[in-house]
């Protein structure tokens, strides 16, 4: 199970490495990666296909980040890895640390290698460094890597076995890209202050060439070179990397028989957890939670919470949520970090519905009293009524209010119109008041939207004329309107009723069910400080789905309001159209949609972020 790294020609193999001045500028820039910059790139994820095994942990948000590799006994993190790229972007690489069960290297990195023909190379570099020396290049610091980085070339599960049966020369060139400002310091000292120079990468270029075989004393694979001149090049002007991050393949990349690494040294997850949490102290002990952590039962849900503390820097928010999400997992009230995060995510939009919204603070006031609305008591009193006299299948005479729905995504929107000379009355021949042009509009709605039909409730027929006499008069309130809406109707009821405005809420009704979102929509009509006037709709409406389920459908770039969107801006183009034919003025204002950042949203469910960078800003 578990690969030992050894060349398997070590007679065939002549292994050389340098460490050699560089100009100010690096040769190559670096950057850190994470999981959904590499899913960007399809070809390395087809060459990471072809190593892997998947592990299938139920419940694990890890398992498509987690790769393993059973012929070679390692995983590596998908999550973890570091970008590097040539000046004209025509090679590329991706390096990710491996991890393994019982390592008796102390440091193994995956090297992709971007090839002329637009696949990946595939192979591990090891390096032959003491536990103190890890830690040194985990703190950033100058270690000497003369003599101590091997490769080992692999093809999907098996050997390239070619490479090692022809005369193979391998040479490491390696340089820092460090702070200091001298262009020599020897052992990684800046003589100027006596201290350890601090540096942000290494770049290791490897060339592959033939050559004559050495005499096979380089046990291992690490050679013994000692001939290579120590100068460490000041290397402060160094580009940010961020050019090409991901790396898609270049159109036509250019032969080279180089490739660039850099280690990725990365803190075992159990450790970093403990440490994190501070479990290794007297005072914090907690022998429960370090036994889950310790469980390999548990990897990859600590892998998960390891990596969230990692990503939020171990503050102390999150590292009490940590504890919680641990202590949850360990009762089995969830599987998972991310099943928690979503647990509490949702507890949380109970108590605040807004939390997901894209929004200014001050702007919220506007839907504020949409969302707060309720029905009037005699509207309450003939729903009842309903549900006691009129009963039929596929549902119950129910308003559905926001802060029942089922779920957590809200939509707060404002379509309008703005009308500086108003219409014609077709009927009278008079220009509309404000007031006239309001009911017009609510009387003949149908003439005003697209692909929707709003009439009032005959499903059940006793009740028919009495809906429509009540919606067709001079006051409206209690009316029950079922809207014919493609592939899901919906039922709502006027709630609210004055000269300015009407308010729907949605309704649950027999032979509809439930309307597909709930919340409350206000038609109406309201001077604006230059004495012109909008004609609007304006709505606080909130989806019954899942909430990851919603997150991932966003994030694919779908958009689960589209269609009410499109019946909206129908009402717009279709009244500002009503009105400039009949000798008025008016123009369609942008429509204002305050919707979840939908990338944020996911970055809290994946981990990334935590719950309290929600909200309105």
């Amino acid at each position: 199970m578990i690969g030992v790294f050894s060349c398997q020609k070590e007679d065939d193999s002549f292994i050389k490495q340098e460490h050699t001045s560089q100009t100010s500028k690096t040769k190559y820039s670096i950057t850190k990666i994470d999981y959904q910059t590499v899913q960007q790139n399809n070809r390395l994820v087809n060459s990471i296909t072809k190593i892997k095994e998947q592990t299938g942990t139920k419940g694990s948000s890890t398992q498509n980040r987690l790769v393993h590799s059973s012929a070679y006994g390692f995983y590596i993190d998908t999550d973890v890895a570091t970008y590097m790229e040539n000046a004209n972007g025509s090679y590329h690489s991706y390096t990710f640390p491996i991890f393994r069960d019982n390592p008796t290297i102390a440091l193994e990195n995956l090297l992709f290698s971007l090839q002329e023909d637009g696949t990946y190379k595939v192979s591990i570099v090891s390096y032959d460094i003491t536990e103190s020396e890890r830690e040194a290049l985990l703190n950033r610091q100058y270690i000497d890597l003369t003599n101590k980085i091997a490769k080992e070339d692999i093809d999907g599960l098996e050997l390239v076995d070619d490479v090692f049966n022809k005369e193979v020369q391998t040479s490491f060139t390696w340089s820092y890209v460090c702070e200091c400002d001298i262009s020599e310091h020897i052992g990684g000292v800046d003589p100027n202050t006596g201290n350890l120079c601090n540096c942000v990468g290494i770049q290791i270029s490897i060339t592959n060439g033939t050559g004559e075989n050495n005499d096979g004393n380089n046990p291992g694979g690490f050679p013994d070179n000692n001939e290579n001149p120590h100068e460490y090049p000041d290397n402060s002007d160094v580009p940010d990397g961020e050019n090409n991050p991901g790396g898609g393949v270049p159109d036509s990349p250019t032969t080279t028989e180089e490739e660039a690494t850099t280690p990725v040294v990365t803190i075992p997850y159990a450790q970093n957890l403990i440490e994190c949490l501070g479990l290794n102290s007297v005072e914090n002990a907690n022998l429960v939670v370090s036994n889950w952590i310790n469980n390999p039962d548990n990897f990859f849900q600590m892998r998960d919470v390891s990596s969230y503390v990692d990503r939020n820097n171990c503050s102390t928010e999150a590292q009490s949520f940590a504890m919680e999400a641990i202590e949850a997992m360990n009762n089995g009230e969830v599987e998972s970090l991310g099943e928690y995060i979503a647990l509490v995510l949702n507890e949380e939009l109970e108590e605040n519905p807004f939390l997901l919204l894209d929004i200014d603070c001050n702007q919220i006031q506007n839907w504020q009293s949409l969302a707060q609305h309720t029905a009037p008591q005699s509207v309450q009193d003939k729903i009842e009524n309903l549900q006691e006299n009129q009963n039929g299948p596929f549902g119950d005479w129910e308003i559905q209010q926001l802060e029942d729905a089922n779920g957590t995504i809200v939509n707060l929107d404002y379509f309008s119109v703005n009308i500086t000379q108003f219409p014609i009355n077709p009927n009278t021949g008079q220009p509309f008041t404000p007031n006239q042009f309001i009911d017009y509009y609510r009387r003949n709605l149908n003439d005003f939207v697209d692909n929707t039909t709003f009439e009032p409730y005959c499903e059940i027929s006793t009740i028919c004329q009495q809906e429509t006499n009540l919606w067709n008069s001079s006051n409206p309130l209690g009316a029950i309107v079922k809207l014919d809406i493609p592939l899901n109707d919906g039922v709502v009821v006027c709630a609210d009723y004055n000269n300015e405005f009407w308010r729907f809420m949605t309704l649950e009704a027999p032979w509809d069910s439930n309307h597909p979102v709930s919340g409350t929509r206000q038609f109406g009509i309201e001077q604006m400080p230059n004495g012109s006037y909008n004609i609007y709709v304006r709505g606080v409406d909130r989806f019954t789905s899942n909430l990851q389920e919603n997150a991932a459908y966003m994030v694919g770039l779908s958009n689960p309001f589209f269609a009410a969107d499109n019946l909206w801006e129908s009402f717009q183009e279709n009244i500002n159209q009503f009105i400039n034919n009949n000798s008025g003025t008016s123009s369609i204002n942008v429509s204002v949609h305050n919707r979840p950042d939908w990338d944020e949203v996911n970055d809290v469910l994946q981990g990334r972020k935590p719950i309290s960078e929600l909200g309105c800003n």
